[in-house]
């Protein structure tokens, strides 16, 4: 089962490459959303998926995907993935340019869902790393966790460096889980970032 839904995506994408057609996009979809609910809380599976490096590349191959639904879909998979990961576990997501993938998507992020699951899945993979914290501050987007704060409400002005993403997300009830997630970021990563 498991091994399936990940060569089944591991196979579109290799076969299709990185686009905008619709039915790749809801296969992919679809598949995320089954790999998302089967590592929530199972370490087995994510030790498995991590182990399958095709897999993996082709997995985080899509968070350059034009659709940010799939972008969103992917990045749930990696939080779960990275979510009390083991040590193998923690070396394949670097391996494979997760950290540099995620900051990227979280600056290309149009919706909220979208932004909360990059955070979140960035979050996970910095919270204990001391290289993945390096890489966030190496990506041309790490101001978007520390940049002056704005006086203005408009989200989301954390992207053109106008304003902290805590600040902006803060104005905005809606927002506050994003605030939270990007905070978290900043307290983890701030003795890294010069």
């Amino acid at each position: 089962g498991l091994q399936a839904i990940a060569e089944l995506l591991r196979v579109d994408q290799w076969a299709h490459g990185v686009n905008n057609d619709p039915h790749c996009t809801t296969l992919r979809r679809y598949l995320g959303m089954s790999l998302t609910n089967l590592t929530f809380g199972d370490g087995a599976n994510k030790a498995l998926l991590c182990s399958m490096r095709p897999f993996m590349e082709a997995l985080v191959a899509q968070l350059y995907s034009p659709s940010e639904d799939l972008r969103q879909v992917t990045a749930s998979v990696l939080r779960n993935l990275s979510w009390r990961a083991d040590p193998p576990s923690k070396r394949a997501l670097r391996d494979v340019g997760a950290v540099p993938s995620l900051v990227r998507a979280a600056l290309s992020a149009r919706k909220d869902s979208t932004l909360k699951s990059v955070l979140s899945a960035l979050w996970n993979l910095s919270a204990h790393c001391s290289a993945n914290k390096a890489d966030i501050c190496r990506e041309e987007g790490r101001y978007l966790f520390w940049s002056p704060p704005s006086r203005t409400k408009r989200w989301p002005s954390w992207r053109t460096g106008a304003g902290s993403c805590a600040t902006s997300a803060a104005t905005l009830p809606s927002k506050t889980s994003t605030a939270l997630s990007c905070g978290s970021i900043t307290a983890s990563r701030s003795s890294w970032c010069t």
